[in-house]
């Protein structure tokens, strides 16, 4: 969540510097990490006007278990072979579980910075959105956009306010073609650039 901290710090800052700047047609955009900021800040923000969103990770308890395993698995072998950023488990234990091993801080502690992380608990506050997943991808599975649609649905939010594409065969990059050809449009006709 502290990463949504300073993008929309950043943005404030363009607004203020930049006055070429149109504050009425922002939107956000994020692949893997980078969707899931996106994703935030379009929830925590109201001058972000759409969110486009590749691959970003929803919901860190229960959708990034990958390969079998899940997540609580993976953050078990991590703790259990001392991983770094780059092996099984890492990334998430140094990202939340790291002060409550030092001693820092408690569990609700780490539990509270996890939910604020996983747009899927806020996803009823989202502006006009498109989620683009690759069904092979091995880093974020598609079952993080297919519960946030489904979370949408859930919320009775309109399926004019939501796009989304899963891409057979593709992975973490998605469709290198179809996925930015469809974000392009998506923000032109929400932003209505052009017009």
């Amino acid at each position: 969540d502290g990463a949504t901290d300073d993008a929309i710090a950043l943005l404030n800052a363009a607004l203020q510097t930049t006055p070429q700047a149109d504050e009425k047609r922002i939107c956000a955009f994020g692949h893997s990490r980078g969707g899931n900021v996106a994703l935030l800040a379009g929830i925590r923000d109201r001058r972000i006007g759409c969110v486009v969103d590749w691959a970003g990770p929803t919901d860190w308890f229960y959708l990034m278990g990958t390969s079998g395993w899940t997540e609580q698995e993976l953050w078990a072998e991590g703790l259990r072979t001392r991983a770094n950023t780059l092996q099984t488990g890492g990334q998430n234990i140094e990202r939340f579980l790291l002060k409550a091993i030092k001693g820092e801080e408690g569990l609700q502690a780490v539990r509270h910075r996890m939910i604020a992380s996983s747009p899927l608990y806020f996803a009823k506050r989202l502006p006009r959105s498109q989620f683009h997943y690759g069904l092979e991808d091995p880093s974020v599975p598609s079952r993080n956009g297919y519960e946030i649609v489904e979370g949408l649905r859930r919320n009775g939010v309109s399926q004019e306010r939501y796009q989304a594409f899963f891409y057979p065969g593709q992975g973490h990059d998605t469709d290198r073609l179809a996925a930015p050809a469809a974000t392009a449009d998506f923000i032109r006709k929400v932003l209505l650039i052009g017009k």
